[in-house]
């Protein structure tokens, strides 16, 4: 960033860190610059790994198990990868905190609950502006898991013969890609039509809608509205209050920039948009670990954005304990927590599914919500995994 030498510089769009600053300006006097950064650093992974503590157990109920999924988060390769290079992104603990105070607002509605939680969203644009977009976005999954009811049903007739005419139109762009792209080349001549196909983004899409549709049509469910009682629209109000009071100046000055018409967003290309991580990359073992292999980072180093922007490893041990529990302790996944990481594993894949450097020109959800405003400014997709750990 380049500052003029007179006048004022908004700052509106700078990804500030405000909560970490605040905490080094008493330590920067006596300590220096390096040492109050070192302790800000070390405070913002034990605030992560105690705020996930806090989450967990409100959600299981069980001590030891929280303890054992703060661990885990606090010191998960996505983090400690990030705190090599993108120190805001290691300050994740407004994250699992916002979900907790989240929770409980739409549990016993009270207004207090919810001025927490917008507290909790401030805090989260104040330590990374991302990290209050997914704030935001796991709310709103919180909330339409509590209007809407999924039941079983039986499978209609109209059902049934919708699932055939999807099936007909799958085989046939299948056999369309296989012979326009496949075999002839990009390009077929019929008469005086000719059918190019240069590249398969835009089939794949089509494609990938279909097998949405079939997946729908084939699940034999039904959805059911749940009303919304008046206490819950007045305590979402209330975090919507704190969260304004205590982000006004960040929002003052970007209203000035919009009122100057100085307020602009980068375009979002269809093509060539930022990438997300190869699908690899969350099977691997951590790649911050002294043994790790040598290969695995100098691959992790040689994609866009270089290393620290690729690593998602999935922790090995926390896999391990969750199929244990699964196995001898009768343990089962919340289907609200699985949709969530499964969901946000797919937005931290980017617009097109890579696989061991391979382009499967498969879409994902981030395809579409990236043109979204609000969401569209999270760029990054790498850093939606985040989520994926949490979850």
């Amino acid at each position: 960033m380049i500052l003029p030498l007179d006048g004022l510089t908004n700052l509106g769009l700078h990804n500030y860190t405000v909560f970490a600053n605040l905490l080094t300006l008493p330590m920067q006097p006596s300590l220096g610059v390096v040492a109050s950064f070192n302790i800000v650093y070390i405070i913002n992974v034990a605030l992560s790994g105690f705020a996930m503590f806090i989450l967990a157990r409100r959600l299981t109920g069980r001590t030891a198990e929280s303890w054992i999924a703060g661990l885990v988060f606090a010191w998960s390769p996505f983090l400690v990868a990030r705190g090599s290079s993108h120190f805001s992104l290691a300050a994740a603990a407004p994250i699992p905190l916002f979900v907790y105070w989240f929770d409980r607002a739409c549990t016993t509605t009270r207004m207090r609950d919810g001025a927490c939680a917008g507290a909790m969203l401030a805090w989260a644009a104040f330590s990374d502006p991302y990290y209050a977009i997914y704030c935001v976005l796991l709310g709103i999954i919180i909330v339409i898991s509590r209007l809407f009811v999924l039941s079983h049903e039986q499978a209609s007739a109209g059902r049934r013969q919708a699932r055939v005419v999807v099936d007909v139109l799958i085989a046939t762009l299948a056999c369309l890609m296989i012979g326009v792209y496949g075999v002839a080349g990009g390009a077929v001549r019929i008469g005086a039509l000719t059918v190019t196909m240069r590249t398969l983004y835009t089939p794949m899409l089509v494609m990938t809608t279909l097998a949405a549709i079939r997946i729908l049509l084939t699940a034999r469910f039904s959805v059911a509205w749940v009303p919304v009682p008046l206490r819950s629209i007045r305590t979402i109000a209330a975090m919507g209050v704190s969260t304004a009071i205590l982000l006004a100046p960040e929002l003052y000055a970007i209203a000035v920039l919009a009122a100057e018409g100085r307020f602009s967003r980068a375009p979002v290309l269809w093509r060539s948009s930022a990438p997300g991580v190869d699908l690899l990359s969350f099977f691997l073992p951590n790649p911050n670990h002294p043994l790790a292999p040598h290969a695995i980072v100098a691959w992790l180093g040689q994609q866009p954005g270089n290393f620290d922007e690729n690593v998602v490893s999935i922790s090995w041990i926390g896999v391990a304990i969750i199929i244990a529990a699964w196995r001898w302790a009768a343990f089962r996944p919340s289907r609200l927590w699985l949709a969530i990481t499964l969901g946000f594993a797919s937005l931290t894949l980017g617009p097109f599914i890579l696989v061991a450097g391979h382009r499967t020109f498969i879409p994902t959800p981030w395809t579409l919500l990236r043109f979204l405003p609000l969401v569209g400014d999270a760029r990054m997709p790498p850093r939606f995994g985040v989520v994926v750990i949490m979850g």
